[in-house]
């Protein structure tokens, strides 16, 4: 079970990983990628080497899953996709 105790789309100061590119990293290749609009945002994401740079936009999730406070960070993009593709865990979202 998942808690959201806040969630806010932000400007990176700083490079972070993506944790939505994990799961495409992890999950992607059990699925199809059905467009041209996914398949660019694959791509964006693997020419910055899955990370979110200093100055891009991102979502920032703080929560509880599975009793561990956490946060998670993704390129709203990939977060989109990998809740489109359904390769997130379950979630309250």
């Amino acid at each position: 079970m998942s808690r959201s105790l806040d969630i806010r789309y932000l400007n990176a100061r700083k490079a972070y990983d993506c944790d939505a590119c994990h799961w495409w990293l992890t999950n992607g290749d059990t699925c199809e990628v059905e467009d041209e609009d996914q398949r660019l945002t694959i791509e964006s994401a693997e020419a910055d080497k899955y990370r979110i740079l200093p100055g891009q936009r991102y979502i920032r999730i703080v929560g509880i899953y599975d009793g561990d406070f956490g946060t998670y960070r993704a390129r709203p993009e990939m977060h989109d996709l990998i809740i489109e593709l359904d390769l997130m865990p379950e979630s309250d979202e």
